[in-house]
């Protein structure tokens, strides 16, 4: 996007926001940004505000070079994974604590002080666009945060520009626009790993109350399990970003009858995925700098394309193997769980005929 009718933006040869200009063309902000690609400085008329990362979080917040805000961070999801990268626990201004309270997408819900009281409250509408109340859920007189916390929406960075007229969403590589409900960019990897929408510049598929994106490109773009379409969640294992090399499997069945089939189906994936995530690994600790990481994803997110469905087959045929297995041994043959049985054996023909097994 390069104008909305009220704001012009401007980028780099990187596809990176740079400027926003009213209609007018007069300057409303300036970016800057790192070799690795991240948001250093933004320059609002005299106020320049810098920002000092570890890994891809902000840790400290400077205005016009002296020290202003420090954040902490939660350590993520168990096992660690990047889709909770974005949980902000503490601020601190220089001279008090500031604490956070999440929602399911940890967008940031209210702000409290060091002894638990609510001290500042955020709601949102269906597309993110955040709205600042009191502790008594009062409107802000100017809709700003009287606390400058600037993570609200999914637990990611806003930009309040033009006196709060304009507010964007900062989400490492690219920028989302409430109003509009879409990014302001494409996304960079585009239609070749397995995107599945026709729009490039949609948000989290139109559902941004079910879905929250981190890394930005792709917001499945280290979740395997959407790649392969499988009930439960396989991945490599990642802390802090980086690749162990390992596999981590969840079951998300709640059936006692066909949950050891599930199980069955995830191990096979397991073996499946071990040999990539291993080269993965290796990809990334050879990697020199962030876009060679990235080039390593896409290497991963190209195997697991190309062999999405015969992983699939081999998969389902376990779980059929189980399912019989199960009758053999007269398991789930009346009741709840015999009619479990019955629905797996009916998801198991239709996810064998969506992967076009033999």
């Amino acid at each position: 996007m390069t104008f909305d009718g009220t704001y012009r933006y401007y980028y780099d040869v990187e596809n990176r926001l740079t400027e926003v200009n009213d209609a007018g063309d007069q300057r409303v902000a300036t970016y800057k940004y790192d070799f690795a690609g991240r948001k250093v400085a933004r320059i609002v008329g005299t106020t320049t505000t810098t920002y000092l990362y570890d890994g891809d979080q902000v840790i400290v917040e400077y205005e016009n070079g002296s020290w202003k805000r420090r954040y902490y961070y939660g350590p993520g999801t168990c096992p660690p994974s990047v889709w909770r990268i974005d949980e902000p626990l503490l601020m601190n201004d220089g001279s008090n604590d500031y604490y956070y309270s999440q929602d399911h997408l940890y967008s940031s819900a209210g702000l409290l002080d060091s002894s638990g009281g609510v001290v500042e409250r955020y709601e949102y509408d269906a597309y993110g666009q955040p709205y600042v109340l009191d502790a008594n859920f009062a409107d802000d007189a100017d809709g700003l945060s009287d606390y400058n916390n600037p993570y609200m929406f999914t637990g990611r960075e806003v930009d309040f520009l033009d006196n709060g007229n304009l507010k964007l969403q900062y989400n490492r590589n690219r920028y989302y626009d409430y109003y509009t409900g879409r990014w302001l960019t494409q996304d960079s990897f585009g239609f070749k790993y397995g995107y599945e929408g026709e729009n490039l510049y949609e948000f989290m598929e139109g559902n941004p109350c079910a879905y929250k994106d981190e890394s930005i490109n792709l917001h499945w773009i280290l979740d395997i399990d959407r790649l392969l379409s499988i009930k439960g969640k396989t991945d490599c294992t990642t802390i802090n970003e980086k690749p162990t090399g390992g596999v981590y499997t969840k079951n998300w069945d709640y059936s006692q009858c066909t949950r050891p089939c599930t199980q069955r189906h995830e191990d096979v994936h397991v073996k499946q995925l071990k040999p990539i995530c291993q080269k993965y690994l290796e990809c990334w600790e050879e990697a020199k700098d962030r876009k060679e990481r990235d080039k390593c994803t896409s290497v991963k997110i190209q195997w697991v394309i190309d062999n999405r469905d015969r992983c699939e087959c081999e998969a389902w045929e376990e779980s059929a193997k189980c399912a019989e297995d199960r009758r053999k041994e007269r398991k789930c043959c009346s009741g709840k769980g015999k009619k479990d049985l019955e629905e797996y054996e009916k998801q198991i023909e239709k996810a064998k005929k969506r992967h076009k097994c033999n």
